[in-house]
């Protein structure tokens, strides 16, 4: 069997241009028959000429009572290499990639979504595509590396 056979992709949030407080509309991710895979998370930027308020993934059991996943919220969370995040604010993050990757354990709820708020100071264009893969079929050991500067890295826990 091919390994990405059992892998599903879908666009998560539509490109989008942010600004004056608006939030991205976020597609729910179901994550039903991919226990103890991966869920990986790719968000994009183009030209950032504002700042974000929120940037962070979020799980649910129902679709309606979200929580945020530890580990995954830009500004507080540490990348996989231990170092500090911050949220995009228009100085040196146009085409930066937020790569967001959480195991699919028992202990992970069915949906999740990404939060992506943005500031009153300018507008952002946003995208995030999001990666199924069923357990044992896509190794995800080698994202060990944000570089370059621009990309970051987070592993829900």
């Amino acid at each position: 069997m091919r390994q990405l056979q059992d892998v599903r992709v879908f666009n998560h949030i539509a490109p989008v241009s942010l600004q004056n407080g608006s939030g991205a509309i976020a597609n729910d991710i179901d994550t039903l028959g991919y226990g103890g895979g991966d869920l990986l998370i790719i968000c994009t930027l183009g030209v950032t000429g504002g700042t974000f308020t929120a940037l962070k993934v979020q799980e649910s059991d129902d679709d309606s009572s979200y929580s945020d996943v530890s580990g995954t919220t830009v500004g507080t969370s540490t990348d996989i290499d231990g170092a500090a995040t911050d949220l995009p604010d228009g100085t040196g993050d146009d085409a930066g990639t937020y790569i967001f990757h959480i195991p699919l354990t028992e202990s992970r709820k069915r949906y999740f979504n990404v939060v992506a708020t943005a500031n009153n100071d300018g507008a952002m264009l946003f995208s995030c595509s999001a990666v199924l893969a069923a357990a044992g079929k896509v190794s995800v050991t080698d994202l060990t590396d944000a570089s370059p500067a621009d990309n970051t890295i987070l592993r829900g826990s």
